[in-house]
């Protein structure tokens, strides 16, 4: 397995440090909150899986979906 292809805990870790919270991601429901307050396990799984992921270059399809919303602007002349 190639060292780049590997995510470990403390890359998961630090970047749920950085969520915002009060975030949800309009698809299944979930709050960054769930997220900043889970358990160490937690993000040792998802470790796991987005290692899988780049291994085997297959996410499923629940990983493929997203949602844009768009942020308007005020535009002054």
């Amino acid at each position: 397995m190639n060292e780049n292809s590997k995510v470990n805990f403390g890359d998961v870790n630090d970047t749920v440090q950085e969520l915002k919270r009060g975030k949800r991601d309009g698809f299944s429901g979930l709050m960054s909150d769930h997220v900043i307050n889970a358990c160490d396990e937690l993000f040792i799984h998802i470790s796991l899986l987005l290692s899988s992921v780049l291994v085997h270059s297959t996410p499923s399809d629940d990983l493929l979906v997203s949602t844009i919303v768009p942020i308007p602007r005020r535009f002054t002349c």
